[in-house]
């Protein structure tokens, strides 16, 4: 999975996912385990109340063992993907950010949380950002979803980077913990949900609704968050009602 350029966070998530099916198949060797052992596996999780999202999850990993291991390419478990109850994003407001960001004094937590909301980045892609990918033009070269490439301005926050960069002097990775080892997932939830009260994806989310309130257009948007298509960007034009108030509050209020 790393020479196809899958992400450490996927290569654990697949790798429990077969996991937890060949606990189900109780001792079943792999090369064994037929498709009715997979499906009944699936339908006793669905059964369990796992999330939509889990249950694919579990399917793509499926799918990708069968095609690696046994070269099985028709051999897929698509058609027992659940449909996906369709949510919209639910950003918080621009008084919630600048009261968020007014309460961090430590420097790591403030670069984390701009890194989040004034760049756009993914959780993971704060996990794995290194110090070399930062440019003389005051941008970060990221590698996003699938190792595909950006480059993402952060000229508004280099002063507040800096700061964090010459009180840390961090080595290989942007962000290390406590022992020299990468950051977790955990540690940046934690930070974010302590002054925004809400997940980093929210604040990524933010980030994206902000600037399409602002008029940015689509195509701008998908560039800076990463997004393969364009119709993955257009969710944030189905705004939510509590989005369009705020939006006509500033209107009011200019």
């Amino acid at each position: 999975m790393r020479v196809l350029r899958y992400g450490e966070t996927t290569i654990k998530a697949y790798s429990k996912s077969l996991e937890d099916l060949f606990i189900f198949c109780q001792g079943t060797p792999p090369a064994k385990i037929t498709y009715n052992q997979v499906e009944a596996f699936l339908y006793k999780r669905y059964l369990d109340g796992v999330s939509w999202s889990t249950q694919n999850v579990y399917i793509n990993s499926f799918n990708l063992w069968q095609k690696l291991a046994f070269k099985q390419k028709k051999r897929n478990y698509d058609k027992f993907r659940p449909r996906k109850t369709k949510t919209l994003p639910k950003p918080i407001s621009k008084e919630q950010i600048k009261s968020g960001f007014s309460q961090i004094k430590n420097k790591k937590h403030l670069a984390i949380c701009q890194l989040l909301y004034y760049c756009g980045l993914r959780r993971s892609e704060v996990i794995n950002v290194k110090f070399t990918w930062f440019n003389a033009d005051k941008t970060i070269t990221i590698f996003g979803k699938g190792g595909k490439e950006r480059s993402v301005p952060c000229d508004i926050i280099s002063e507040s980077l800096s700061a964090y960069v010459k009180e840390f002097q961090p080595k290989t990775y942007l962000f290390n913990g406590q022992k020299g080892e990468k950051y977790t997932a955990s540690s940046i939830y934690s930070i974010v949900n302590k002054y925004f009260h809400c997940s980093p994806h929210q604040l990524r989310h933010s980030f994206a609704t902000h600037l399409y309130l602002a008029k940015t257009d689509l195509i701008t948007i998908k560039e800076l968050l990463g997004h393969e298509k364009l119709e993955t960007t257009q969710i944030y034009t189905k705004l939510d009602i509590d989005t369009k108030k705020e939006a006509v509050r500033v209107l009011a209020a200019s």
